[in-house]
Protein backbone atom coordinates (compact mmCIF):
# COMPACT_ATOMS: atom_id res chain seq x y z
CA UNK A 1 0.00 0.00 0.00
CA UNK A 2 1.28 3.37 -0.95
CA UNK A 3 2.69 5.47 2.00
CA UNK A 4 2.79 9.10 0.30
CA UNK A 5 1.23 10.71 -2.26
CA UNK A 6 2.00 13.67 -4.78
CA UNK A 7 -0.77 16.80 -4.82
CA UNK A 8 0.09 19.45 -7.62
CA UNK A 9 -0.42 23.03 -5.84
CA UNK A 10 -3.21 25.28 -7.58
CA UNK A 11 -3.64 22.74 -10.15
CA UNK A 12 -6.73 20.44 -10.59
CA UNK A 13 -4.74 17.01 -10.79
CA UNK A 14 -6.25 14.71 -8.17
CA UNK A 15 -3.36 13.61 -5.77
CA UNK A 16 -1.95 10.86 -7.27
CA UNK A 17 -0.53 7.72 -5.02
CA UNK A 18 2.90 6.46 -5.05
CA UNK A 19 2.70 3.00 -5.72
CA UNK A 20 4.69 2.30 -8.58
CA UNK A 21 7.70 4.14 -10.44
CA UNK A 22 6.18 7.95 -11.54
CA UNK A 23 7.67 9.62 -14.84
CA UNK A 24 7.30 13.43 -13.96
CA UNK A 25 7.56 15.88 -17.57
CA UNK A 26 6.20 17.07 -20.19
CA UNK A 27 5.88 13.95 -22.42
CA UNK A 28 1.88 12.59 -23.37
CA UNK A 29 3.18 9.40 -20.92
CA UNK A 30 4.07 10.67 -18.36
CA UNK A 31 1.98 9.77 -15.34
CA UNK A 32 2.56 12.78 -14.10
CA UNK A 33 2.10 15.10 -16.90
CA UNK A 34 3.77 19.19 -16.40
CA UNK A 35 2.47 21.20 -19.60
CA UNK A 36 4.87 23.78 -19.62
CA UNK A 37 7.91 24.21 -21.85
CA UNK A 38 10.65 24.62 -19.12
CA UNK A 39 9.68 20.86 -18.20
CA UNK A 40 11.58 18.50 -20.10
CA UNK A 41 9.68 15.34 -21.84
CA UNK A 42 11.21 13.59 -19.56
CA UNK A 43 12.01 15.42 -16.39
CA UNK A 44 12.26 13.46 -12.67
CA UNK A 45 11.01 9.91 -11.91
CA UNK A 46 9.75 8.70 -8.69
CA UNK A 47 10.40 5.42 -7.45
CA UNK A 48 10.14 3.01 -4.73
CA UNK A 49 13.22 1.22 -3.03
CA UNK A 50 13.03 -0.94 0.30
CA UNK A 51 9.57 0.49 0.88
CA UNK A 52 10.79 4.01 0.35
CA UNK A 53 9.90 7.06 -2.24
CA UNK A 54 12.86 8.26 -4.23
CA UNK A 55 13.42 11.33 -6.45
CA UNK A 56 15.69 11.42 -9.72
CA UNK A 57 16.10 14.13 -12.22
CA UNK A 58 16.16 12.97 -15.43
CA UNK A 59 16.14 15.64 -17.53
CA UNK A 60 19.21 18.22 -17.38
CA UNK A 61 17.91 21.18 -18.92
CA UNK A 62 16.39 22.73 -15.59
CA UNK A 63 17.26 21.56 -12.37
CA UNK A 64 14.36 19.28 -10.17
CA UNK A 65 14.37 20.73 -6.65
CA UNK A 66 12.95 19.17 -3.12
CA UNK A 67 12.80 21.96 -0.48
CA UNK A 68 14.64 24.53 -2.56
CA UNK A 69 17.95 22.07 -2.33
CA UNK A 70 19.08 21.17 -6.19
CA UNK A 71 18.85 17.37 -7.27
CA UNK A 72 21.65 15.92 -8.12
CA UNK A 73 21.36 11.99 -7.98
CA UNK A 74 19.07 10.67 -6.09
CA UNK A 75 16.47 12.41 -3.15
CA UNK A 76 14.49 10.34 -0.24
CA UNK A 77 11.13 11.26 -0.42
CA UNK A 78 9.27 12.21 3.06
CA UNK A 79 6.10 13.63 3.96
CA UNK A 80 6.18 17.51 3.78
CA UNK A 81 9.18 17.93 1.22
CA UNK A 82 8.59 20.46 -1.87
CA UNK A 83 9.29 18.76 -5.73
CA UNK A 84 9.57 22.23 -7.39
CA UNK A 85 9.83 21.88 -11.55
CA UNK A 86 10.04 24.93 -13.60
CA UNK A 87 6.25 26.94 -12.46
CA UNK A 88 4.74 23.86 -10.58
CA UNK A 89 5.11 22.39 -7.47
CA UNK A 90 4.25 19.56 -5.77
CA UNK A 91 3.61 18.72 -2.73
CA UNK A 92 4.65 14.97 -0.77
CA UNK A 93 1.99 14.26 1.25
CA UNK A 94 1.11 11.26 3.92
CA UNK A 95 -1.56 8.90 2.77
CA UNK A 96 -2.19 8.63 6.45
CA UNK A 97 -3.04 12.12 6.67
CA UNK A 98 -4.99 12.02 4.01
CA UNK A 99 -7.34 9.47 5.78
CA UNK A 100 -7.83 11.73 9.30
CA UNK A 101 -8.51 14.20 7.24
CA UNK A 102 -11.82 12.53 6.09
CA UNK A 103 -14.56 13.34 9.19
CA UNK A 104 -15.28 10.24 11.23
CA UNK A 105 -18.80 8.49 10.72
CA UNK A 106 -20.81 8.63 13.72
CA UNK A 107 -21.42 5.13 15.62
CA UNK A 108 -24.68 3.35 15.36
CA UNK A 109 -25.70 3.80 18.93
CA UNK A 110 -24.93 7.85 18.58
CA UNK A 111 -26.88 7.93 15.33
CA UNK A 112 -30.33 6.29 16.92
CA UNK A 113 -29.69 8.43 19.80
CA UNK A 114 -29.86 11.76 17.05
CA UNK A 115 -32.43 10.27 15.30
CA UNK A 116 -34.74 9.97 18.95
CA UNK A 117 -33.55 13.82 20.13
CA UNK A 118 -35.29 14.78 17.36
CA UNK A 119 -38.77 12.80 17.60
CA UNK A 120 -41.85 14.23 18.72
CA UNK A 121 -42.80 13.20 22.59
CA UNK A 122 -45.61 11.08 22.59
CA UNK A 123 -48.25 12.82 24.41
CA UNK A 124 -50.04 9.52 25.40
CA UNK A 125 -47.57 6.95 26.72
CA UNK A 126 -50.47 4.46 27.01
CA UNK A 127 -50.65 4.62 23.46
CA UNK A 128 -46.55 2.91 23.66
CA UNK A 129 -47.73 0.03 25.82
CA UNK A 130 -50.58 -1.10 23.31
Amino acid sequence: MPQIMLCVEESDQPPLPVDRSILIGRHSESTLRLRDPLVSRRQAEVFLRDGAAYLRQLGAANPVRVNGVAVSDEQLLRPGDVIAIARFRIRVESMADEASNQPPSAPPAAADKAQSDNEEPNPDPAADAA
